[in-house]
């Protein structure tokens, strides 16, 4: 027996576009980074400072009214050049962190594991910012944002998005700057639900897994692009452990220079990459079987 379900949900479709910004731009973006991530250590700092003495939540509205009296002061002058989205959204990621970490304390989870929000580090942590929503209009081949003095920006985009955009943050990958934001979509769902049919699933290493059907799912991580990757990411891991050999030889200990950092961020990018095919198949593997 087959039973047919036709439901038409609401649901938020995440998007993501490479941006080519001018010199100028760029230097703009690492200027809102900059601003975003002292924000957020600045909200941070000062929520732990406040409850361990006053026993007390600092609110985001309280910060955001402690802000606007800093920009009053010299040493905080250039907070007036930033604009408000960018540190207002740092603290909501802070609000939004501790939130969690409450949610996880209420499941069960010790204090170690439960996510206790830490500070941003300007080496380890993304370079993000975030855009306010209604100041930027993404077109065919350009992004216009009025809000943060960045004017237009090229992309590689062929779509424009009609309705407003939702939580638009501006990131950059250790290579490329993009926007990501999310849009309403409505689409309907149709479900076909079999009720005498079975299939069984037989999980391997050779083959990803292999259904009673006859379907074959094949293990990504035996295809010839992943060996490809795997293969060049251990060729630059022994290119570095060459390069901080001979700075120990030389100075008498490991020192990290320009080449050992560019090398880094070659198998960080090899990383990504590999992250993001397995993530791609996965879902496309996924898919058939829901």
């Amino acid at each position: 027996m087959i039973e047919t379900n036709i439901t038409e949900i609401t649901i938020l479709k995440g998007n993501k576009i490479r941006l080519y910004p001018t010199i100028a731009q760029q230097r703009l973006f690492w200027r809102y980074v900059g601003a975003s991530r002292w924000a957020y250590n600045f909200y941070l700092n000062l929520r732990e400072r406040v409850y361990k003495r006053l026993n007390k939540v600092l609110t985001v509205n309280q910060i955001s009214a402690h802000i606007t009296q800093l920009k009053k002061r010299e040493k905080y002058a250039w907070l007036n050049e930033i604009p408000l989205t960018v540190i207002k959204v740092a603290f909501r990621d802070v609000d939004t962190a501790f939130q969690n970490f409450y949610k996880n304390i209420k499941k069960g989870y010790a204090f170690e594991d439960a996510g206790f929000p830490t500070y941003k580090s300007r080496k380890k942590s993304r370079a993000s910012f975030a855009g306010r929503y209604d100041q930027i209009h993404i077109l065919c081949g350009e992004v216009k944002a009025y809000q943060s003095f960045l004017g237009k920006i090229k992309c590689r985009n062929n779509s424009n998005p009609t309705s407003d955009l939702k939580n638009p943050r501006f990131i950059f990958d250790n290579k490329y700057w993009f926007i990501t934001y999310a849009t309403p979509t409505n689409e309907t769902q149709v479900s076909r639900l079999d009720t005498t049919l079975s299939i069984g699933i037989d999980l391997g290493l050779k083959d990803l897994a292999v259904l009673s059907n006859g379907t074959v799912y094949k293990n990504i991580n035996k295809s010839k692009q992943i060996k490809q990757l795997e293969r060049r990411k251990l060729y630059l891991e022994r290119r570095r452990s060459r390069k901080y050999n001979q700075a120990k030889k030389q100075a008498g200990k490991y020192t990290t220079s320009k080449n050992i950092q560019k090398l880094t961020a070659k198998i960080n990018l090899i990383n990504k990459l590999q992250y993001k095919k397995n993530r791609c198949w996965k879902i496309k593997a996924k898919r058939p079987c829901i």
